[in-house]
C-alpha cells in the first residue's frame, strides 16, 4: 500500500518508536527514477508511485535502518502502456533492521498496529 500513500514513510518519520524490523513486501520498486502514474481500479484511475530502488532503501537507511534482504515478487508487475522503459516486471520486498538508535536519538522496539509492544521469539532477537 506504500505506493499510493502521499507521505509514504510519514508514519516512520513520525513515530515515537522505531519498530526494530520493517517487513515490506509487494511495493512497486524497480531501478528507474521515482516516478507517479495512473492506476485504474476499476472505478476511477488513482495516483501510485513507483520507487526508485536507491532512494526507497536510502529513506530507510537515514532513519538508521539496515537493508537486509530484497526478494522480487513476479506475480506481481507494472505495465504502463507506451512507456516500457517506466514500467515493472516484478515488485519488490525488503526487509529492514533498525541498528540501534537512529539519528533522531530514537530506539528500535518492535509494535503492532496498535501501538502495543510485541515480544519477538528468539529468531527476531
Amino acid at each position: 500500500m506504500l505506493q499510493v500513500l502521499d507521505d509514504w514513510n510519514g508514519f516512520l518519520k513520525r513515530a515515537a518508536r522505531l519498530p526494530r524490523h520493517v517487513l515490506i513486501n509487494r511495493t512497486s520498486v524497480g531501478d528507474q527514477m521515482d516516478m507517479v502514474t495512473l492506476c485504474a481500479s476499476g472505478v476511477s484511475f488513482d495516483p501510485y508511485y513507483i520507487f526508485n530502488r536507491q532512494s526507497f532503501v536510502d529513506a530507510f537507511v537515514d532513519l538508521g535502518y539496515r537493508l537486509v534482504n530484497e526478494w522480487r515478487v513476479p506475480d506481481l508487475d507494472c505495465q504502463i502502456p507506451d512507456h516500457p522503459a517506466h514500467s515493472l516486471d516484478a515488485f519488490s520486498g525488503s526487509y529492514f533492521v533498525l541498528d540501534g538508535p537512529n539519528p533522531c536519538g530514537r530506539t528500535g522496539a518492535i509494535t503492532g498496529l496498535s501501538g502495543r509492544q510485541l515480544r519477538p521469539g528468539p529468531e527476531m532477537r
